[in-house]
């Protein structure tokens, strides 16, 4: 005698609450924390660039538009070279980590310029 089997009219049983609850990994919220952080980031920091570039760094407008040309163009392609990192070098999560850090430090560095007083120290060469 064989063993009924379930066939697809049969609703399958509902999954259980410790199913549902562990449908992510734990690393999920890390990762969209981080998400978020780079988003706001990015956006506050396109968003001042041009008056810092003009204002501060006494550059003209045409330069200050092409920075942030190449500010926007560095930022969309650089997930492509993260990529290669996380896929041949260091793994996901590690990748994540670094450069998180990296960006991090970056962001601690424009903070800290800013006790700077002077124009010459901030500006990293002469003004023209």
């Amino acid at each position: 005698m064989s063993t009924p089997t379930a066939t697809a009219a049969e609703p399958s049983p509902a999954p259980s609450v410790e199913t549902r609850n562990n449908r992510w990994p734990a690393q999920v919220k890390f990762i969209l924390g981080n998400e978020a952080a780079e988003r706001f980031s990015y956006y506050g920091m396109k968003g001042i660039l041009a008056l810092y570039i003009t204002n501060v760094l006494l550059q003209t407008r045409d330069y200050a538009t092409s920075v942030i040309h190449l500010f926007g163009f560095v930022n969309y392609f650089m997930p492509l070279i993260g990529a290669w990192v996380s896929d041949r070098l260091w793994g996901r999560y590690h990748t994540i980590l670094w450069i998180s850090l990296s960006y991090c430090a970056g962001h601690g560095v424009m903070a800290l310029s800013d006790a700077m007083q002077t124009v010459d120290a901030i500006t990293p060469c002469p003004a023209q």
